[in-house]
C-alpha cells in the first residue's frame, strides 16, 4: 500500500566526508507487554505489529540490535507467540541481536526495598535462562530511574554493564566534558564494584522516532546525526526507547501520531541510510565497551544532592510519578510494603516473589486502563489475603487522653532525653526542640518571620505541620489554634489535638520519649475523597546556629542495602514545581524508611514505617543572605499528568519519629 512518506534514494544523499575516525551506532528496543495503556487483549497484536517486524531489521538488513524486556514479558510472548522466541534466539546466535536485561518486572528500583530489587533481578535472570538459554550481561535501568544504591543488584546477578541516559546526569554535572557521552564510562556500587556504563541520548532517539512518524525528513535527520561526528572515534545510541510506538499506538495521548503502514520499513531504511550514506558501522550495545574509544573508562557519579534519583527525559518524569501520584500510588505502595513485611516473617517461595514484583511494577502507577486497574486491585487483595495482612490501626489519636489543658501561649515539655516548646496557636507546630545528648541549644524548630533579612524569606518556617495545595484552590494547613490534651505514661509525654478547618477531619499528636533521644509526630486524616493535590508533611526545619554548614549532609536508601550520602554544598530544592501540572521535581525513595540529616558533629534520623504509609522524602537547602534554610519534607501526595482523584483512599495515619545521634553514638554516623 502506498504511503505519504518515502525516503530519498541513497544516491541522492550526500555522503559524509569520512576521516580516520569511525562513528559506531547501536540501538535497542524496549519491549513491555505490561505497558500501562495496552489492554490485555491487545498483547498478541503488539507482538505481531511491533516485535516481529522489529526482528526483521536485523534479519533482513543485517543491522544488529538489542531487545530489552522483562522476564514477565518473555513469558507472555512464550504464551502468545512462542515462535518469536525461536527467531530471536537464532538471531542472537548469529550475532545480529542480543537480549538486554531488565528484571522479572519493570519496577522502579529506587522506590522499592533492597530485597525486592534483589529478587526481581534474580527471577529475571532465571526467566532469561529458561526461555532463551542465556543470561544477559547488559541491562537497562528500568525507566532510567537510577540511584547508586540499586547498582549492587546488577553486579550481584552477573551484569557487566548498564544502559543509562546521558542527558539528565550531564545536566546535573556541567563540569563533564561533552566527549564523555560518546564512549562507555564506569559507575561503582556502594562496595566499590564497577559496572560499565553505556549511554542512551534521549534527544537522539527522539529524532529517529520523529522521522519514522513522518515529523522529520531523512535529510534533516542525517544532518542531525552529522553534528555528532567528531575528530576521534565515537559511539552513539540511535534508538533506545519503546518498540510499541511503531505500527501501534497505545492510545494514551490525543497528540499521538496517526498510524501509517510501513513504519518499521521506514525505520529500516533510515538505519540503512546511516550505514550506507554516512558510513557509520553498527554494533550491539554490549559491544560498545570493547571498541577502545578515546575518553572512555572514567568513573562517574551520576547522582547529586539536587538530583539524587535520576529519571529519563523531561523533568515531569521523576520519582514522584510512581510514588505518590496516579490513581492511588500511595495506597498500593503501602500495601505492597505490608505484604513484604508479612513475607519477611514467613517462608515465601519464588511464586510469591514474582507476584510481589508484579504488584510493584511501574505500569500500574501511571496511565493504567480501567480494566487492568480493577484486575490489579483484585490481585493485590488476593496477596493480602494469602499473607494475612492486617488492616492498619486507624483509631483516633485522641483516645484515652486526659482532660484538655488550659490554653497556654506555649507548651513547654521535657523528659530526660528531649525538650520541646510547642505552639498551640499553630496546630502544635514545634517552636524549638533540643536533645540533652547534643547539648542544651535547640537543633530544630521554627525560623520566625523576620529572622531572615531576605524579603523573599520573610515568613515563618515551621516544623511539624501539613500543607495541602489543590489546583485552583487556596492553600490549606493545620496551622490553626487548637485545644490540646496531654497524657503521660512510663514511655512518653504526648500532646494531641483535633485540627479545625482542614480539608478533612484531622488529628495530630506530638510525643516526647522518656527512654531515648527522640520525638514523634502522628497525623490522622479522615478522608472521604481526595482531590488532585499535593500534600506535604513534617517540614523539619533545622536551626542554622546548631550546625556547621560546611559539613552538612543527608543520607538515605534508594533501593539498595547501603546508605547513599549527599553533601549539602550547593542549593537543593526537591519541592520545586516543574510546571502548573507537575508539583515537584525530585524525591528520595527512603526505601528503608530512614533519612539522616546533620553535620560532622551530630545528626538527626527521620524514621517512618513504610508499611503504615509509604511516604517519600524531599530536601530543601538554600542560602539566605549570610545564613541558610534547610528542611526535610515528606510527601504524601503530588500532582502530575497521571494524578487522578483517588479510586483508593490513601492510608489515614502517618507517624514520623525523629531521633538524635552524635558522631560517637554510631560508627556509620557519616555513612
Amino acid at each position: 500500500m502506498a504511503t505519504r512518506w518515502a525516503l530519498a534514494p541513497l544516491s541522492c544523499v550526500k555522503r559524509l566526508q569520512m576521516t580516520k575516525a569511525q562513528t559506531t551506532a547501536y540501538l535497542f528496543f524496549h519491549c513491555n507487554l505490561a505497558f500501562s495503556s495496552i489492554a490485555e487483549e491487545q498483547r498478541a497484536e503488539v507482538i505481531d505489529r511491533c516485535y516481529i517486524p522489529m526482528l526483521g531489521i536485523a534479519q533482513e538488513y543485517g543491522i544488529p540490535l538489542g531487545v530489552e524486556c522483562t522476564g514477565w514479558t518473555l513469558e507472555e510472548i512464550a504464551r502468545l507467540r512462542p515462535q518469536w522466541l525461536d527467531r530471536f534466539s537464532t538471531l542472537c546466535a548469529q550475532g545480529l541481536a542480543e537480549c538486554i536485561g531488565s528484571g522479572y518486572t519493570q519496577l522502579i528500583g529506587p522506590l522499592v526495598p533492597s530485597d525486592v530489587n534483589c529478587n526481581n533481578q534474580r527471577l529475571g535472570q532465571r526467566a532469561y535462562e529458561h526461555l532463551l538459554g542465556q543470561q544477559p550481561a547488559i541491562a537497562l535501568i528500568n525507566e532510567q530511574a537510577y540511584s547508586s544504591g540499586i547498582l549492587e543488584h546488577y553486579v550481584d546477578h552477573g551484569y557487566a554493564s548498564i544502559l543509562m541516559e546521558w542527558d539528565n546526569p550531564a545536566l546535573a554535572h556541567p563540569s563533564w566534558q561533552s566527549e564523555l557521552r560518546y564512549a562507555p564510562q564506569k559507575v561503582l556500587d556502594h562496595q566499590g564494584r564497577p559496572l560499565d556504563l553505556v549511554w542512551v541520548q534521549s534527544v537522539v532517539f527522539q529524532h529517529l522516532q520523529r522521522l519514522v512518524h513522518e515529523d522529520l525528513e531523512l535529510d534533516a535527520y542525517l544532518n542531525c546525526l552529522k553534528r555528532h561526528v567528531g575528530p576521534s572515534s565515537r559511539a552513539i545510541c540511535l534508538y533506545g526507547n519503546d518498540a510499541e510506538v511503531f505500527n501501534f499506538r497505545p492510545g494514551r495521548f490525543e497528540t499521538e501520531a496517526a498510524i501509517t503502514l510501513g513504519e518499521w520499513q521506514r525505520m529500516a531504511q533510515a538505519l540503512c541510510a546511516v550505514r550506507d550514506a554516512l558510513g557509520w558501522r553498527f554494533c550491539l550495545p554490549s559491544q560498545v565497551t570493547a571498541l577502545n574509544l578515546p575518553h572512555a573508562g572514567h568513573v562517574l557519579q551520576l547522582e547529586s544532592s539536587a538530583q539524587p534519583v535520576i529519571v529519563k527525559k523531561q523533568p515531569k518524569y521523576n520519582l514522584l510519578r510512581w510514588a505518590v501520584t496516579g490513581r492511588g500510588d500511595l495506597d498500593i505502595n503501602t500495601r505492597c510494603h505490608r505484604i513484604l513485611h508479612a513475607m519477611r516473617a514467613g517462608v515465601p517461595d519464588d511464586a510469591d516473589w514474582r507476584a510481589l514484583c508484579c504488584l510493584w511494577a511501574s505500569d500500574f502507577r501511571t496511565h493504567i486502563t480501567e480494566q487492568r486497574w480493577n484486575r490489579y486491585a483484585a490481585a493485590l487483595a488476593d496477596m493480602e489475603n494469602k499473607w494475612q495482612v492486617s488492616p492498619p490501626d486507624n483509631s483516633s489519636l485522641l483516645t484515652g487522653q486526659t482532660a484538655a489543658l488550659t490554653m497556654p501561649r506555649w507548651i513547654d515539655a521535657a523528659t530526660p532525653h528531649v525538650a520541646a516548646r510547642l505552639n498551640p496557636r499553630k496546630g502544635l507546630a514545634v517552636q524549638a526542640l533540643s536533645f540533652p545528648s547534643l547539648g542544651s541549644a535547640p537543633v530544630l524548630g521554627t525560623i520566625s518571620h523576620g529572622d531572615f533579612e531576605d524579603i523573599a524569606h520573610a515568613a515563618d518556617f515551621f516544623t511539624g505541620h501539613v500543607v495541602l495545595e489543590a489546583q485552583g484552590e487556596r492553600k490549606r494547613t493545620d496551622l490553626a489554634t487548637v485545644t490540646p490534651e496531654m497524657t503521660e505514661t512510663e514511655q512518653y509525654i504526648s500532646y494531641s489535638a483535633a485540627i479545625p478547618n482542614f480539608f478533612c477531619p484531622m488529628e495530630k499528636a506530638v510525643r516526647l520519649s522518656k527512654q531515648r533521644p527522640e520525638f514523634s509526630i502522628a497525623y490522622r486524616f479522615g478522608w472521604q475523597s481526595l482531590p488532585v493535590c499535593s500534600i506535604r508533611l513534617l517540614h523539619l526545619t533545622l536551626l542554622p546556629e546548631a550546625y556547621d554548614v560546611s559539613t552538612l549532609f543527608f543520607a538515605t536508601h534508594n533501593g539498595g542495602s547501603g546508605w547513599e550520602r549527599f553533601a549539602l554544598t550547593s542549593p537543593v530544592n526537591h519541592t520545586a514545581p516543574v510546571s502548573f501540572l507537575v508539583s515537584a521535581s525530585h524525591a528520595l525513595g527512603m526505601t528503608s524508611g530512614l533519612l539522616r540529616i546533620g553535620d560532622a558533629r551530630h545528626w538527626l534520623e527521620v524514621k517512618t514505617d513504610l508499611a503504615q504509609t509509604a511516604l517519600v522524602g524531599m530536601i530543601v537547602h538554600q542560602p539566605v543572605g549570610a545564613s541558610w534554610l534547610t528542611r526535610v519534607i515528606l510527601s504524601y501526595r503530588e500532582i502530575d499528568d497521571t494524578a487522578k482523584p483517588n479510586a483508593l483512599v490513601p492510608p489515614s495515619t502517618v507517624t514520623v519519629t525523629v531521633a538524635a545521634h552524635s558522631k560517637e553514638m554510631a560508627a556509620d554516623a557519616i555513612c
